[in-house]
């Protein structure tokens, strides 16, 4: 027998019975590995109906494919003054989220892989296992077959290891009333290394709860539901799968894990905390309303989750680290404009919005259908939104405007400051009502002076389904400030056969006013004075590139439309107005190329038509932009830009 069978033969000493010691153990024949220290501690996760939950444990199985079971019959815990003793009573309520209680304490184990740990607990003696209820009854506790099987787990060779026997005693333990006693069933009890888990905990600011009228006095449980970018509205209470008529719906997402708040005695704050939770992302999410009966373990309770509304979000948990998470969610504040580059053949661009929708992975759409705006005489709340607070101010379930008031970097202002769900958002979607001109329209020509509006002007608007979807975003740490852009020049197309014009989402962004400026400035006398640009007809529009761009400068085209183009894409396009005028709204920090093109020709936004730009050929000068400041340049002069002011919105 060589040297490890001995040492694996003399663990009998310590409880650990072991098989097979025999001389044809070695190494080479697949038998007992380098040993390693092995310590198991037991943890829960509390109940709300309980002053204890104890159980007495007997034995511990380590099961190997191909080997001898390692059984260890005695327990010892060094720092509770435990030494080999026959079997060990824990009462679980004492170890809670990050706090485990030691049963093997560094015993010597061979690395490798285990099939199973079975974890032998004495059932039969209301004094070994036992409930005691809130009321002080006292109720057996029963095990299937006696034992608890917890599944395989890894013992790596290169250093000493730790598990943790978790119990969530919310999932595993249900009372049956005809024998009046408890089940201890496998499902809730998991194996856990130490070194994969970390610790989720939070303090509930019990009082803003309690402001949302649908939360009960009671019933207050936080649930943890694995992985991330789940669907919110199939978020579960804690249900077992295996139950044929548990209730549960279709699609139904259970928990991984849940426990109460308590109130912790030394700060006097409500607190809750899950231990041994696997490192990576979560969903975690609180309910208010699950009342004196608290969550069936075995049935579909129908617990409103996540109450109050939006209290739900998506937490990283790292390896032995504490991460907190506190609820009520601290919501953030957003405001969200919309202004618009302007067109050379309209006089008036109308929408009417009436819907914008935010969407967010792991929490339902926040919905805003009522827009706060400047009353007018005789101006009303719409019956439907809340009434305005606000002097001067009305709510209204739509908003009309012409997106040609708001042009360069100012803005018409859709929600001011209105509170959202923290995190990052996946799209935003902008309904318009584009049934009739008496909604959204263009309207290519005003009266002049006090003449009657020529109705032939007016041409329909519609948009693709009535909705821009505009693309994500993230919230700061103090909010965000946005605008939804209207390059028209880009996502604005005439459409001759029903003679109306066609809104495409292309040329229409939602933009992060932080790290933006604007542009205003003049083509300047010099240019205007040319042969181009003065000639008969002549249409005077200034193109704004990224960067410093090289290669050939392009007009206004569809890439997806003209897919052998390779001319270079203007960032954004605006005529100027008969004074030589021209502006730039939410243009991203940094150094851009200002150029002019001055011709007869229209610029169609779907279609290249290969201008020559710049035209003349020296109007390209160079603009450095910074964040929330106006800079103004001169085409005709060299070097002409500078900030001249900081950019504000209006309403």
């Amino acid at each position: 027998m060589n040297t490890k069978s001995w040492i694996w033969c003399l663990m009998l000493a310590t409880g650990v019975v072991v098989s097979g010691c025999s001389d044809d153990d070695d190494d080479e024949d697949g038998g007992i590995e380098e040993p390693i220290g092995f310590t198991l501690g037991v943890s829960d996760a509390p109940v709300d109906d309980a002053n204890k939950v104890v159980i007495t444990i007997d034995t511990v199985t380590l099961r190997r494919e191909g080997e001898e079971d390692l059984v260890f019959e005695t327990f010892s815990n060094e720092d509770e003054g435990i030494d080999d003793v026959e079997t060990i009573q824990i009462d679980l309520l004492e170890f809670q989220g990050g706090s485990q209680f030691i049963i093997i304490d560094d015993e010597e184990v061979p690395a490798g892989s285990y099939s199973d740990m079975l974890l032998e607990i004495l059932d039969e003696d209301v004094e070994l296992s036992y409930v005691e209820e809130t009321d002080g009854a006292i109720k057996s506790i029963k095990v299937p077959s006696d034992e608890l099987k917890l599944g395989g787990f890894e013992v790596a060779a290169d250093a000493p290891q730790s598990f943790t026997i978790e119990f969530n005693l919310r999932k595993s333990m249900t009372y049956k009333p005809g024998p009046d006693e408890y089940n201890l069933k496998p499902r809730g009890v998991s194996l856990a290394n130490n070194a994969d888990t970390g610790t989720l905990m939070g303090t509930i600011d019990l009082d803003a709860v309690l402001a949302d009228p649908m939360c009960a006095d009671s019933g207050h449980i936080v649930y943890l539901y694995a992985g991330a970018g789940l669907d919110a509205s199939m978020l579960a209470d804690e249900f077992d799968p295996d139950e044929a008529n548990n209730g549960a719906p279709d699609g139904a997402i259970a928990p991984f894990a849940s426990t109460g708040i308590a109130m912790d005695e030394d700060s006097g704050d409500y607190v809750y905390e899950l231990g041994f939770v696997p490192a990576g992302t979560h969903t975690l999410a609180y309910a208010c309303d699950a009342g004196e009966e608290g969550d069936d373990p075995d049935i579909y309770d129908g617990i409103t989750i996540p109450l109050p509304e939006g209290n739900v979000v998506e937490v990283t948990v790292t390896a032995g680290q504490d991460t907190v998470q506190d609820f009520p969610l601290t919501m953030e504040t957003l405001t969200l404009g919309i202004s618009d580059a302007p067109v050379d053949d309209a006089d008036e661009v109308v929408i009417t919005v009436d819907l914008i929708t935010l969407k967010q992975e792991g929490n339902d759409d926040q919905m805003f259908d009522c827009f706060l705006v400047d009353a007018e005489e005789g101006d009303m709340d719409d019956e439907g939104c809340d009434a305005s607070s606000e002097e001067g101010k009305v709510n209204k379930d739509t908003v009309t405007l012409n997106l040609l008031d708001y042009t360069g970097g100012e803005q018409f202002i859709l929600l001011d400051g209105v509170t959202v769900n923290p995190g990052d958002y996946n799209d935003v979607w902008l309904d318009v009502i584009d049934e009739n001109t008496d909604f959204s329209y263009v309207n290519e020509q005003l009266p002049e002076g006090d003449a009657p509006q020529d109705e032939a002007f007016i041409k329909d608007l519609k948009l693709p389904s009535g909705t821009l979807k505009l693309g994500g975003f993230s919230l700061g740490d103090t909010g965000s400030n946005l605008t939804i852009d209207f390059n028209l020049r880009k996502s604005m197309t005439y459409n001759p056969g029903p003679d109306r014009y066609i809104l495409k989402p292309r040329g229409v962004s939602l933009v992060d006013n932080a790290g933006t400026g604007s542009i205003s400035g003049l083509v300047g006398d010099t240019l205007a004075a040319s042969s181009e640009c003065s000639a008969v007809d002549a249409m005077s529009v200034v193109y704004l590139y990224a960067g410093s761009p090289e290669g050939t400068l392009g007009d206004e085209y569809d890439p997806e439309l003209n897919p052998d183009v390779t001319a270079i894409e203007p960032f954004a396009s605006v005529a100027t107005d008969e004074s030589g005028a021209f502006s730039f709204g939410f243009v991203p920090v940094g150094t851009h190329t200002l150029t002019l093109h001055c011709g007869d020709t229209e610029d169609d936004p779907d279609s290249f038509e290969g201008l020559t730009i710049p035209l003349p050929v020296d109007a390209t000068i160079p603009v450095t932009v910074g964040e929330a400041t106006e800079t103004s340049c001169n085409l005709s002069t060299d070097e002409s830009c500078a900030p001249v002011g900081e950019v504000t919105a209006i309403q």
